[in-house]
């Protein structure tokens, strides 16, 4: 499953990045490339928002429409569209992979294009504000609702894979905005008395300092990872033996 669900992601990100890449590093059309951020920040996940909850709904209604009338509530919320994944399909993976999927895609265009787009931060956790409440009608009155006995996910310290994934993300987001800063912001027209090769030393100068950032609150953390993973584990058993 976890390998399905990093491939996946991997064609995603491949499929939403190229073309914003190309635009950074390859033309460094920085004023088009913001238009473009801003339309799949926005106007995109906007609608993908309302589709995540008119789609299940309309085929609900469909549905109910083809069946005998009269059904009590639990024989309609049996008809209602389960929570599953479009993608891999309910054997693999459960509703939620296409939540992560679009959050996973949605902090890669943050973290990698912050430096030329600082609004998509704001309108991301915009965003994300809206998405809870439109999940949270698509979970009660679009969906069938969950069983937590038999939910493929069940009670995990963390969100698995995906964690590994936003880590990625955020490791490999130092070096392009280093070369963001010292290559997509320097000027194309003008030539500088340093030479085509001079925004090399400034990249990595900017990407050692970055790194650093990144590096030190991993050592001065308060409490490391394995003994937060035995503090969970820990409570885990307490809980299930007083169950």
């Amino acid at each position: 499953e976890d390998s399905a669900i990093f491939k996946t992601f991997l064609f995603f990100a491949v499929n939403h990045y190229t073309i914003l890449f190309w635009y950074a590093f390859g033309l460094r059309d920085l004023a088009f490339l913001k238009q473009v951020l801003l339309m799949k920040l926005v106007i995109g996940q906007g609608t993908q928002n309302m589709s995540e909850v008119v789609m299940p709904l309309f085929k609900g209604t469909m549905k109910a429409q083809g069946l005998s009338r009269g059904m009590t509530r639990t024989e309609k919320e049996y008809h209602s569209p389960e929570y599953n994944s479009d993608i891999l399909g309910s054997n693999v993976t459960d509703g939620k992979f296409e939540d992560f999927l679009e959050l996973a895609v949605q902090w890669g265009m943050i973290m990698y294009f912050s430096p030329i787009f600082p609004a998509s931060a704001i309108f991301a956790l915009l965003n994300n504000l809206v998405e809870i409440r439109t999940d949270g009608l698509r979970l009660c009155y679009a969906l069938r609702s969950l069983r937590p006995d038999t939910a493929p996910s069940r009670q995990v310290p963390s969100i698995g894979v995906w964690l590994k994934i936003f880590e990625i993300i955020s490791w490999t987001a130092i070096p392009v905005n280093a070369l963001i800063f010292a290559y997509s912001f320097r000027d194309s027209e003008p030539k500088s008395s340093e030479g085509d090769s001079g925004w090399l030393g400034q990249f990595f100068v900017l990407e050692h300092l970055m790194f650093l950032l990144r590096v030190v609150p991993l050592i001065v953390n308060e409490v490391p990872l394995h003994l937060d993973n035995l503090r969970f584990s820990l409570s885990s058993a307490s809980s299930k033996s007083e169950d």
